[in-house]
């Protein structure tokens, strides 16, 4: 293994970061089909010219101009007082004052001329900050400049833009991981002395020497660093996490620009890392080379052109593509964004990236083809979700609520064994509408939207007591669902203990919880098999999901129906069991009981409109 390279800023390593960009260009074959896309790009509207990095200036490009630019991926962290306003484009498309742009604004001007590109994109300076029309028509085109750059420049280690990102990178210290390893003592880089081998000696040296003078040299002593790198070290797990991408990795706005790039130089706190589609390692192997998370990664279909539109079902690249969009929605859910109300366009680019191979609609963050299972996420990890104050999307969507959410990736979309057979929808969408803020942002901001089920109505019985941790749901409670001759009855809101159906659930907020003055449902939407690679679907466990409901506040909404009870979602549920067509003493137990009741139309089936 080499020394690191922690020169950051050295022509050495931009050298190197060179090398690899072009080996990615020329010679990674999953790569090369986007490469050849990349050098015909249509340029942003705007760029930064880098020809003299201490005299920039800003450029209107022309119509349909292509030629290679790179883009930049920060943390904004505090104000821009120099931003593009419409009081200074002019002024800038003559030369902007170096000396008053930002450390990280500096950086990447610098790396741009260095690696040899004229152009370079960052938002604060190609964007006319104090212009909507501006803003909103160039956040549309996100997309496009990330996924068109040549390269994106990554400032993974600056926490606010005056920190930068060139600063000489130092060792980590032996004592900066001691909480990982408390039984190890080298938890950081572990240094050790070695001889530095000496000239072979000849009857006399190439400087004259004799050789009896060469050997009476006491030897000279160097050192080396050595950084863990056994699969189950610890460190070498936060390295291939995202805790190396620094603040970014906490940023909605940054991962999307992260995603969408076919190439990134990420400039850790540590050293210099490439990473592409085929592979991610550090710029001259400084540290031990790191394969890319899968949830990293968007599939390379989609980096193609016009990628081939996904027929509904199971098969591979299908699964494959809805597989890697809940993984990703799942790692947005836990980040932050100055405005609440970024929830959907910090991500729409993603989404417009995705639509073009699902071409399903897009409903307020979910796919149609997908809208019953993609209801089916919760509070993660026993965080509190809270709901922004003001409208952003139906309580039926994860973009509803802020807080890590969790999905069931692992069931039939992720599974060895898809089918029918696998997962059955207990419930209809009958009908889905949304209101744009903006109708020609499709992927961004909702300002209204309802929900029609075909599905059944449970009334449920909260427990007070939070039920035993598990895994999944860590915070869940117990819930008493209603018998099929329960529901049947005239009012139809007795719930007794005698049918024990019991329940996980997990409520989405702190206040959905208090159930003693609320009634409270249960909406089942699908039957699944949690399958596990290898493993026969009937040996494995069953469970019916759905979601909780209660009646929601009457305010005004156009999508509202007249005459008819409107409820929003508050929750989670899950009734696990073990395959009944396997083990016979099974059949008897009442979660399967309940499925085989909502299949076989025992429970009334009603439409329930959601907003």
């Amino acid at each position: 293994m080499k020394s690191p390279i922690r020169d950051i800023a050295s022509p050495h390593l931009i050298a190197l970061a060179q090398e690899c960009i072009d080996e990615c260009a020329s010679g990674h074959e999953d790569c090369g089909a986007f490469s050849v896309i990349l050098d015909q790009a249509v340029l942003p509207t705007r760029l930064i010219d880098c020809v003299d990095p201490t005299h920039p200036r800003l450029v209107m490009t022309e119509k349909d101009q292509r030629e290679r630019y790179l883009a930049l991926s920060y943390v904004w962290g505090e104000p821009q007082p120099h931003s593009t306003v419409r009081s200074n484009v002019s002024v800038y498309e003559r030369e902007i004052d170096f000396s008053l742009l930002p450390a990280t604004i500096r950086d990447a001007i610098y790396v741009t001329h260095a690696l040899g590109f004229r152009f370079l994109w960052a938002d604060t300076l190609c964007i006319i900050q104090d212009d909507e029309e501006d803003k909103g028509h160039e956040i549309g085109k996100m997309r496009h400049i990330y996924h068109s750059a040549h390269v994106t420049i990554i400032a993974a280690s600056a926490e606010k833009v005056s920190d930068g990102f060139l600063q000489a990178r130092s060792h980590l210290s032996q004592s900066a991981l001691d909480p990982l390893h408390s039984d190890f003592r080298a938890r950081g880089d572990i240094v050790l002395p070695f001889i530095c081998p000496q000239d072979s000696p000849t009857s006399t040296g190439e400087s004259g020497e004799s050789e009896d003078h060469i050997a009476t040299q006491p030897p000279e002593v160097g050192s080396v660093r050595i950084v863990p790198e056994s699969p189950r070290d610890p460190l070498l797990r936060s390295l291939r996490s995202s805790s190396e991408l620094g603040p970014i990795d906490s940023r909605s706005w940054c991962m999307q620009e992260y995603l969408l790039s076919p190439r990134s130089l990420i400039f850790t706190a540590r050293t210099l890392q490439f990473r592409c589609q085929t592979a991610s390692r550090s710029v001259g192997d400084s540290l031990c080379n790191i394969g890319p998370r899968k949830s990293d990664l968007i599939p390379s279909m989609l980096f193609l052109e016009d990628p081939p539109p996904l027929s509904p079902g199971w098969a591979g690249d299908w699964r494959k593509v809805h597989k890697a969009w809940l993984g990703i929605v799942r790692d947005y859910s836990g980040r932050a964004t100055s405005l609440p109300s970024d929830k959907l366009p910090a991500c729409a680019a993603i989404a417009e990236h995705f639509h073009r191979a699902i071409r399903s609609d897009y409903l307020a963050g979910m796919w149609r083809e997908r809208l019953l299972p993609g209801m089916l996420w919760w509070a993660s990890d026993g965080e509190e979700l809270q709901r922004p104050t003001v409208f952003r999307a139906p309580s039926w969507s994860w973009a509803a609520v802020d807080g890590q959410l969790g999905w069931d990736i692992s069931h039939s979309v992720a599974s060895q064994h898809p089918g029918p057979s696998s997962e059955r929808m207990l419930a209809e969408v009958v009908r889905c509408d949304i209101v744009l803020e903006d109708a020609a942002l499709p992927f961004g901001r909702v300002a209204d939207g309802s929900l029609i089920l075909r599905a059944s109505l449970l009334r449920c019985r909260v427990s007070a007591e939070l039920k035993r941790a598990s895994p999944d749901w860590p915070s869940s409670r117990r819930i008493l669902l209603q018998s099929p001759r329960q529901a049947q009855q005239q009012d139809g809101d007795e719930v007794d203990t005698v049918t024990q159906l019991f329940g996980e659930a997990v409520f989405d907020c702190k206040n959905d919880t208090d159930s003693e003055n609320k009634r409270v449902w249960a909406v089942p939407l699908l039957y699944d098999c949690l399958t596990t690679d290898g493993i026969n679907p009937d040996e494995c466990a069953h469970k019916t999901q759905g979601i909780l409901v209660a009646l929601a506040d009457l305010t005004t909404s156009e999508l509202q129906p007249v005459g008819r009870s409107i409820y929003r979602r508050i929750g989670f549920f899950c009734l696990p069991f073990m395959a009944p067509e396997r083990y016979d003493n099974r059949k008897n137990d009442p979660a399967v009981k309940l499925r085989q009741a909502l299949e076989n139309g025992e429970y009334l089936s009603e439409d329930i409109t959601l907003v």
